[in-house]
């Protein structure tokens, strides 16, 4: 625990900004309900327009966690809202306020927060995307550092408190052998995939202003890149500094950018995206990432694999090329790591080799693997940020992405049908256009 953490029996109060909407019912909620032992959990307030959506969302949590909700009617835009939920703010416990807003609302959040609900205890959680572009960003960071200390900022990325993906680090540093061949020389090409069944129905008003660009490729995928790219840091203390430093050489190949909606979808945005990714250092020089994200798909799967060079030169020893080696971080469905090998054919050693996968399950590691959303609002409460972006990690995000942006702009959108299975292999991306 930091020196800004709150002993545990510190009330903790939390303040829901769009509290009735979809993340707040989905994750949040959920996950207060998931903690509510492990805190001294005092309120819980739900800010919104429609208390008939509150009443649902009371219907699904523990009866424990009812007792502590309280609905307040808020308009984030109204000054009147924010004297109304002063009045009502315990100056003695610490008040986590959480952004569950859409990016373009943040700005008028994070003032009226400043002006009129200044305790003393405090945090400011604030969502990705963090704004909707770089000059966004700047003046967010300008805003909410007006008000709040660094130390009581928390940019969330909720991947970042995915066990399966800091498993990414503890595999690539705790074995040499891996960490020894991931770069240039022994790498073909890096697929970083975000892939999901689900559609934007109940989330259009936000999605058709933002797209998966950057919904998704702008924080997540970048993030899960930089993991897979980034070298070790000399301390703990240099975690964000080495993630910074590596992201600076992240490059989109624009020309390579490819853009998609599926064809049930009615707005103007993409709701799928392929596009390269260049690491300019020389660990990554040369090796593409391939970062492809996508929604309404015939499956939903996260995973990063990463795929080795081939010794060619045995074909003409055992008249063929032996399959890829494949490292594969999948972080859903199955939160394991595999890697497939060659072994001996039954046709003795000059034949073609057997490809065959290894699977380690993280499971076998932590039993229950805890939900990201838990163990970062229990980060928020310790005061530990190790796993939130910084200012500056917030805007270089956004630097890399702004020419991707711009390219997007002269990329036309291809239709694709609901539930379409996008192959590994480039070539089978049958997008047929609008």
């Amino acid at each position: 625990m930091s020196s800004e953490g709150i002993p545990s029996e510190r009330k903790i109060d939390f303040i829901i900004f769009g509290g009735t909407g979809d993340l707040s019912r989905k994750k949040l909620l959920p996950a207060i309900d998931r903690i509510k032992e492990k805190v001294n959990l005092g309120r819980v307030f739900i800010l919104g327009r429609k208390k008939k959506k509150f009443e649902e969302i009371k219907s699904k949590v523990s009866e424990n966690l009812k007792e502590k909700l309280n609905f307040v009617e808020f308009n984030v835009s109204d000054e009147e809202s924010y004297k109304k939920l002063g009045k009502l703010l315990n100056k003695d416990v610490l008040n986590v306020f959480y952004l569950a807003l859409p990016p373009y609302l943040f700005r008028e959040a994070l003032e009226g927060i400043g002006k009129f609900l200044n305790v003393p205890l405090k945090r400011i959680v604030i969502e990705k995307p963090y704004g909707l572009n770089l000059n966004d960003a700047r003046e967010l960071n300008d805003i909410v550092k007006r008000y709040f200390r660094e130390e009581e900022i928390y940019r969330i990325d909720h991947f970042l408190g995915k066990p399966q993906v800091q498993n990414i680090l503890s595999f690539k540093f705790s074995n040499p052998v891996f960490y020894g061949l991931l770069n240039r020389h022994y790498v073909e090409e890096v697929f970083v995939l975000a892939l999901e069944r689900e559609g934007v129905e109940g989330r259009e008003a936000y999605y058709d202003r933002v797209g998966a660009i950057r919904d998704m490729v702008q924080n997540h995928m970048l993030m899960l890149s930089a993991f897979t790219a980034m070298e070790l840091p000399s301390s703990p203390e240099e975690f964000h500094n080495e993630i910074k430093r590596t992201l600076k050489f992240f490059e989109f190949v624009r020309e390579s950018l490819r853009r998609g909606k599926y064809k049930s979808y009615r707005g103007d945005v993409e709701t799928f995206v392929h596009v390269r990714l260049s690491v300019k250092n020389e660990r990554w020089e040369g090796v593409p990432f391939h970062i492809i994200t996508g929604k309404k798909l015939r499956e939903k799967r996260t995973e990063i694999s990463i795929r080795f060079k081939n010794l060619k030169s045995l074909e003409g020893i055992i008249g063929c090329v032996p399959k890829e080696n494949i490292l594969t971080f999948n972080i859903y469905p199955e939160n394991a790591v595999s890697f497939s090998v060659n072994l001996i054919s039954p046709y003795g050693f000059l034949s073609c080799a057997q490809s065959k996968e290894w699977k380690l399950y993280l499971k076998e590691a932590l039993g229950e693997i805890p939900d990201a959303y838990e163990s970062l609002l229990l980060d928020v409460i310790e005061g530990d940020r190790t796993l939130f972006l910084d200012g500056e990690e917030a805007e270089l995000l956004w630097k890399i992405t702004e020419p991707l942006l711009e390219q997007a702009q002269k990329v036309p959108l291809e239709v694709y049908e609901d539930y379409w299975s996008p192959e590994n292999n480039l070539n089978l991306f049958n997008l047929k256009n609008s």
